[in-house]
């Protein structure tokens, strides 16, 4: 198992700017994803929802830090 971790410091307006534009765009890429999978699969459903709610509560006045982790649990991709 292997995790990746990217940090975001949000430390003004256009930071926040910044970071809300990439959850917007991961949210349109996951909820593409649902649509292609189809209703009835819970868990892609709940991480639309999941990324939905982060990137509401991002606003231009927005501060602190974001921590995105990946898990690949796939075992052929460890080093």
């Amino acid at each position: 198992m292997v995790e990746h971790t990217a940090t975001f410091e949000i430390e003004s307006a256009s930071d926040a700017r910044i970071v809300s534009r990439a959850l917007d765009e991961l949210h349109n890429r996951f909820r593409e994803e649902d649509l292609e999978v189809g209703d009835g699969k819970r868990g892609m459903n709940e991480m639309v929802e999941e990324f939905r709610s982060l990137h509401e509560q991002i606003d231009a006045d927005s501060t602190g830090k974001l921590v995105v982790t990946y898990t690949d649990e796939n075992p052929e991709n460890d080093p």
